[in-house]
């Protein structure tokens, strides 16, 4: 039985990403999530601007997400703060009592390719990735750059979107920007496929303004309000 056949209660849960961070946690949840990384100095006031928007309406908003089985595509330039974020946001949905993963994209195919004997846990990875309610999926596009991994990519995500349980999200971060008409840099790099996955299956996505980079990056769109 996976995680997200079922939503976890919240009647008792933190009611803002701050006052999840006032639960006491351990080592050992930062460590099964997946974001011990940065683990010394995950804060909500790390982060601001408008991708502390993003983490916010994210949490705030985290059943209706899941009831609608879709995630969002977080892209921009390097270093605005879109691996931190997530992990933040994963941190704090793990403390209200939903299964997360922070993962990078090349972890998730190491997993992928190992996944009888690649275990966490006493557990396949895989089986997690598959399992959890918020898949968090960091730096699509700085895998190795062919052909077969790219389709490998492509495949991996489509399996988590398809036979996952009830209630499932993948939140992607990219320095590709999100793959529109005009803009096919996505489409170049892992062909049709990818892309109709990803305009299909992501609820919307941010944006990176590269003039002042941090504190621009466009708010969440509005339907996952």
């Amino acid at each position: 039985m996976r995680d997200n056949d079922y939503l976890p209660l919240q009647h008792n849960a933190p009611a803002t990403v701050q006052d999840a961070f006032n639960v006491a946690t351990t080592a050992a949840l930062y460590d099964r999530i997946g974001v011990a990384w940065c683990a010394g100095n995950i804060q909500p006031e790390a982060i601001t601007g408008q991708l502390k928007n993003f983490v916010e309406k994210l949490y705030k908003n985290r059943d209706a997400i899941l009831h609608r089985r879709v995630g969002v595509y977080v892209w921009g330039t390097n270093s605005i703060g879109k691996s931190y974020a997530t992990a933040l946001a994963c941190k704090a949905l793990a403390t209200s009592g939903y299964s997360c993963l922070w993962i990078t994209v090349n972890q998730l195919i190491d997993c992928y390719l190992r996944r009888d004997d690649f275990k966490f846990d006493g557990e396949p990875l895989y089986q997690r990735v598959l399992g959890v309610h918020f898949l968090f999926v960091d730096d699509i596009g700085k895998e190795t750059n062919n052909q077969n991994i790219a389709s490998l990519v492509e495949r991996i995500l489509r399996e988590r979107l398809q036979n996952t349980g009830r209630y499932s999200a993948t939140i992607i971060t990219s320095n590709i920007p999100y793959p529109t008409d005009d803009n096919r840099a996505m489409q170049h790099r892992y062909g049709e496929g990818m892309t109709t996955l990803i305009r299909r299956s992501t609820l919307s996505r941010l944006v990176d303004d590269q003039e002042t980079r941090r504190d621009v990056v466009q708010q969440l769109a509005t339907e996952i309000a």
